[in-house]
């Protein structure tokens, strides 16, 4: 038996069902397809079509958006790249020699153009003929006879029975994936397709998405490709799973979005902005941050949006500040004032204030408006961006740390020195988050409830002029 040979297939029962009508070339190997058998299949004509370079859709009709989805996340991911034939053997056989790089790859199966187009509906993938071609040597010769002479019906009823579809069992896990899912641990769905996912109702439908961006780590080797562009990180963020798929936050899934879209979609990104905060998605403060940190903040729509996107975040804030009072009983207080001193300077601004009391109530809703030096997220349009050197990358993610820090610091600082002023003059002031607001609306009501109860114990607070903001 040569190397080109059937193997004895392995039934795929043990693989949950969302994961055996997409498969990598190396995962149809390990189940005993050859990438010669996979090869024949996915010609134009075959049963199974190619949606992504070494990615084999295992049916012959049109990708659903799951499917896609998982395609992209096994073609980003390096564990479930397979590895290249050695130089002088044919792309069945098994490797003998160090893999070439995947740009001078000559499988057919795993390396097609790079710049080949998803698979479009009744389109099949073809790889090029140019890529078919190799160097006729004996040991070809001899496999190509041996291929010959076998029975088809024979290698059909082996495809057959490796794919067939059963009654799924106790999911298998795959080394390098996540186990009971089949996909990749360190890549994850971003960008449009993500912000879909989680229901935004302002980014496109899936189905309409010719592209779907994937977030895996800077040293990733795979290149952008049919509908698959990567986007590399140097930390990726815990991925959320949406109907089994690993999908970014919505945070980081905006910042990916807002760089793939241009100025001529300013009313989107907008829109995506806005929604996120209103919907109760995340709050405005690590949209901006993950904005700033992708040096988006530079741009004249993007800043016009993250104005829109504050103001919406403070508005939300306020109206759960007001919900607060009237809920829990508290004592009405005087709504957005400024304290100062009778023929004195101004104090600052309050956005609740009881005057009986001396409590004021300040919405901490602070946020960093531009990006520190470090670089931004790169995203691959069409190959691999050349990595920089361990110091080189280490003074520019400590630089970008530093230059955070140092922003959020001095953003802090203004807030204390405030509440440093009106605590001197015996104001108590109370500071909420909108975060707490919406997660803890309870518990910030008890803090304000006991400033409120121990006023009376504490000193007498010099006389102060409240006038609206």
């Amino acid at each position: 038996m040569t190397h080109n040979a059937p193997l004895s297939p392995r039934p795929l029962s043990h693989l949950p069902e969302a994961n055996r009508s997409v498969m990598t070339a190396r995962a149809l190997r390990e189940h005993g397809v050859t990438a010669a058998m996979a090869q024949e299949r996915c010609r134009p004509g075959g049963p199974w079509r190619m949606l992504l370079p070494g990615v084999c859709l295992l049916h012959t009709g049109e990708p659903t958006s799951d499917e896609r989805l998982r395609a992209a996340l096994l073609y980003a991911t390096d564990a479930t790249v397979p590895p290249q034939a050695a130089p002088g053997r044919s792309a069945a056989g098994t490797a003998a020699g160090p893999a070439p790089a995947p740009e001078a790859a000559t499988d057919p199966v795993t390396s097609p153009a790079a710049d080949a187009p998803c698979a479009a509906p009744g389109a099949p993938y073809a790889p090029p003929e140019a890529a078919h071609a190799a160097p006729a040597t004996a040991s070809d010769s001899a496999s190509d006879s041996a291929s010959d002479s076998a029975s088809d019906s024979a290698s059909d009823s082996a495809l057959d029975a490796a794919t067939a579809v059963t009654p799924p069992a106790a999911p298998g896990t795959t080394p390098g994936t996540a186990p009971g899912t089949g996909l990749p641990r360190d890549a994850m769905i971003t960008g449009l397709a993500a912000l879909a996912l989680h229901r935004f109702t302002a980014a496109p439908t899936l189905p309409s998405l010719d592209r779907i961006d994937v977030l895996v780590p800077r040293g990733r080797r795979p290149r952008s490709t049919g509908c698959a562009r990567i986007v590399r990180a140097r930390n990726l963020p815990e991925p959320e799973e949406i109907t089994g798929l690993p999908v970014a936050p919505v945070p980081r899934a905006l910042a990916d979005a807002v760089r793939a879209l241009g100025d001529a979609d300013a009313l989107v990104v907008r829109r995506l902005l806005t929604e996120s905060v209103r919907s109760g998605h995340c709050e405005p403060q690590a949209v901006v941050r993950e904005l700033a940190r992708a040096r988006l903040l530079g741009r004249a729509h993007v800043v016009d949006a993250v104005d829109s996107l504050l103001a919406e975040g403070r508005a939300l804030a306020e109206g759960r500040l007001y919900d607060m009072v009237l809920r829990h009983d508290l004592p009405d207080p005087c709504w957005n004032v400024e304290l100062r001193v009778p023929g004195g300077p101004r104090l600052g601004v309050v956005d609740a204030y009881w005057p009986d009391h001396c409590v004021a109530v300040e919405i901490d809703a602070r946020a960093p408006r531009a990006g520190g030096p470090g670089p931004a997220d790169p995203v691959d349009p069409a190959g691999p961006v050349e990595a920089a050197g361990p110091v080189e990358a280490a003074e520019a993610a400590e630089s970008a740390e530093s230059a955070e820090s140092a922003e959020e610091a001095a953003v802090w600082s203004e807030y204390a020195r405030r509440r440093d002023i009106l605590e001197r003059f015996g104001v108590t002031v109370v500071h909420v988050t909108p975060r707490k607001l919406r997660d803890a609306l309870e518990q910030q009501a008890t803090v304000v409830r006991t400033a409120l109860m121990t006023s009376a114990e504490r000193e007498p607070a010099a006389r102060l002029t409240v006038l609206p903001r």
